[in-house]
């Protein structure tokens, strides 16, 4: 009769330990949407300049201040005035902020030291278990990256509830050339 109970145990122990790996592992997880999207303001950007460099930089608090979104792969093209940035959620997010299930968040671009406000645009979005990620553009971008601060505010109709900074002022970016499936997408 020991015997059992120390293996039930272990096997149960077993399990607890794997299911907390798979909720680490699943919960790091950001492979959607890095790319740059091709949006109608980078096309025509791409036919009136061709190739151009994306600048872009790791965020550092990649968590919103309430711990609802998570942004990353952070996008900016200066000449064209545009930045992407893609935000993660789940599905506990919609009960957080009051609505059903599969309601649209909208986005805005805030500068925190002119607090000039842009409207985002949706541009993708796609499910991955309890994830939602969404690449959201803005245009009309104009800022100072060395004394300007950047963070997007989720709205629910006009009611901002949640906001993640992707820019602090202190953070340097890096180029980097467009790849090839972004430049096949940009010719489309």
């Amino acid at each position: 009769m020991g015997k059992i109970i120390r293996r039930f145990l272990t096997a149960l122990l077993a399990v607890v330990i794997g299911l907390i790996i798979a909720r680490a592992l699943i919960s790091g997880y950001k492979g959607e949407f890095k790319r740059l999207t091709a949006t109608n303001n980078l096309k025509r950007y791409y036919s009136d300049v061709g190739a151009f460099k994306v600048k872009t930089h790791k965020i550092g608090s990649a968590l919103s201040t309430k711990r609802q979104f998570s942004a990353y792969a952070l996008r900016y093209v200066p000449e064209a005035e545009e930045l992407q940035i893609t935000l993660r959620y789940n599905d506990g997010t919609y009960r957080y902020a009051g609505v059903e299930q599969g309601t649209e968040f909208l986005y805005t671009l805030r500068n925190g030291t002119t607090e000039e406000q842009i409207p985002g645009t949706v541009n993708g979005s796609k499910r991955w278990l309890m994830y939602h990620f969404v690449t959201v553009s803005f245009e009309g971008v104009r800022f100072d990256p060395g004394a300007d601060d950047l963070s997007v505010l989720s709205y629910i109709d006009d009611q901002a509830f949640d906001e993640v900074l992707i820019h602090h002022h202190t953070q340097e970016f890096t180029e980097r050339e467009l790849t090839k499936a972004e430049i096949r997408s940009l010719d489309e």
